[in-house]
Order: structure tokens, then C-alpha cells, then sequence
């Protein structure tokens, strides 16, 4: 559209368009019919689905490019993530049963791998469900032996998610390739 004309004249081409498209693809009439509708020529029909083509092809492939930018961003803060939840459970492994160190590394390790579980499902790539871990009482340097291996026995479950090995960002791909 040149630039010289206004505003109003824009929207209402801006309409008409959107006109055309709709009894295109969702009424299905042909060109002549829809030329009939709007009152313009059978040619302005063809330009003006032309133009909405074209718009919806780059708003689809801008979109798209978004979507992948996204995920590779994902992909690599969750990658971070898992290398926190390695390093994590390695000194938490190496500390003394039961000191203040052990319990610091342990809500390392919780803190890492509930991050984790929210970029995944931000990403769409796991169901939000409410499913939570609770210290109710007190300081996790108060949990009892018996509790404390249960938290062990989630958290070994959890670290083996974690170690299994991440996507590859698409990015990296097409570098590669």
C-alpha cells in the first residue's frame, strides 16, 4: 500500500481484506462470487488474498522462528540445570550424614530440579500438576533419618531424569549442519 494514503482508507482495505479472506476459506465461494459480495473486481479479489497469503505465511513463520527460540533457550537453562542437579548431589553424597552442609546441598538439589519440572512445563513439555515437596516441620536439618531417605529416594529418582541426556537446541543442529 503506498504511504500517502490515510488512515481510514487503510483500515477499510484492512477489512475488506479480512472480508475476502473469510468468505474464501470459511464460506468457500469462488473469486466471482466473492467479487459479487464485496462489490470490487475480480482482480482486487485475487490481490487482496494474495496479500493476506503472504501476511499469514510470514506472521506463521515469524511465529514459528519465536517457538524455536524459545526452546532452544529452554533446552540450555534446563541443561544448566542439570548440571547444578549433578554437582548438587555430588557434594551432597560427599557431606557428613546428617550435618547442615548435607541439608544445604539437598535444597540445592530441590531448588534445581523444581526449576527443571517449571521450564518443562513452560515449554509445554510436561503436565502442570500439583505435586509438591512439603517440609512442614521446620528446618530439613530436623528430618528424621527414615524421612530424610525418603527425600534420598525422590531425589535419586529425579537425578536420573536429569542425567539422561537433553535435546539437542535446534540451533546447534543447524550450526552443525
Amino acid at each position: 500500500m503506498p504511504l500517502d494514503i490515510s488512515s481510514e482508507k487503510k483500515e477499510a482495505i484492512r477489512e475488506r481484506r479480512l472480508k475476502v479472506w473469510r468468505l474464501r476459506v470459511v464460506q468457500k465461494l469462488t473469486l466471482a462470487e466473492i467479487a459479487s459480495a464485496v462489490g470490487v473486481s475480480h482482480g482486487t479479489v485475487e490481490n487482496d488474498l494474495a496479500v493476506m497469503r503472504k501476511t499469514r505465511t510470514d506472521h506463521y513463520r515469524r511465529a514459528q522462528a519465536a517457538q524455536e527460540t524459545a526452546l532452544d533457550a529452554g533446552i540450555e537453562v534446563m541443561e544448566e540445570c542439570d548440571a547444578i542437579c549433578r554437582q548438587a548431589w555430588s557434594d551432597l553424597l560427599a557431606a557428613p550424614r546428617g550435618s547442615a552442609t548435607r541439608a544445604k546441598f539437598m535444597m540445592v538439589l530441590l531448588t534445581a530440579l523444581q526449576r527443571r519440572t517449571e521450564i518443562l512445563q513452560s515449554l509445554g513439555m510436561l503436565a502442570r500438576e500439583a505435586e509438591e515437596v512439603v517440609f512442614t516441620d521446620g528446618s530439613i536439618r530436623d528430618l528424621t533419618d527414615e524421612e530424610a531417605d525418603k527425600i534420598l529416594a525422590m531425589l535419586k529418582a529425579e537425578i536420573r531424569k536429569c542425567e539422561q541426556p537433553s535435546p539437542t537446541p535446534r540451533s546447534a543442529k543447524r550450526r552443525a549442519a
